[in-house]
């Protein structure tokens, strides 16, 4: 693959390529942040969600119809995107797809009272987009982070879709304990803090905050 200069490495990452590597034996992520967001719906079913690097939508599927107002799937890459609005479609104008670079300009969104964040602080200015989503969350509303906890020296763990490598030079590692300060300082209560073991020695830290 021939990169473009500048270009942000999620923006040439075939869906293909992500959903390949993310649902791989040695990986089992897209199965697991699946099931995350299953038991997140299943604890709060919100009204208004907002999903930051929602990629294909994974888990979208979980929401009530009947009782979400709106869902803002927000994404760097158009093609997830598209392939988003077209597995779930059924949502009609509840659905609304964003295509941004959050490091650039975060969207302008109404309030909301469901965020979640799943592996997409690794990639983004982290206390810049954790301000953006305490100022965009209603009171007592609800905000759920996942972030990948490394016990060895991978960050991508290797499988044969050799592109999301490339993703090592836009990663950064996250601390949970600095998302604890954070939040702490801004007087919101932690509803849980879960670890969630991951093959190749990885694990997820799972956050939920309520304001």
């Amino acid at each position: 693959m021939v990169k473009n200069k500048g270009v942000n490495p999620w923006q040439e990452i075939s869906k293909e390529d992500y959903l390949g590597h993310m649902s791989s034996y040695n990986v089992l992520q897209l199965q697991t942040l699946n099931k995350v967001l299953k038991d997140l719906i299943d604890f709060y079913h919100p009204n208004v969600f907002v999903y930051p690097g929602c990629t294909n939508g994974n888990g979208l599927e979980y929401l009530d119809s009947s009782i979400v107002e709106e869902i803002y799937a927000i994404d760097i890459n158009e093609e997830y995107l598209e392939e988003c609005r077209g597995s779930y479609s059924y949502f009609g104008d509840k659905l609304i797809t964003i295509q941004c670079d959050f490091d650039i300009e975060k969207p302008m969104i109404g309030r909301c009272d469901l965020i979640h964040f799943a592996l997409f602080l690794e990639y983004v200015e982290v206390f810049s987009a954790l301000e953006w989503a305490y100022n965009t969350l209603d009171m007592d509303g609800y905000i759920s982070i996942i972030i990948q906890e490394n016990r060895g020296d991978m960050f991508v763990s290797k499988t044969k879709y050799t592109s999301l490598e490339e993703l090592k030079t836009v990663s950064h590692t996250v601390k949970a304990d600095d998302v604890l300060f954070f939040f702490a300082e801004k007087q919101m209560s932690l509803v849980w803090n879960k670890e969630i073991d991951l093959p190749a020695n990885k694990a997820f830290r799972w956050l939920l905050f309520r304001k």
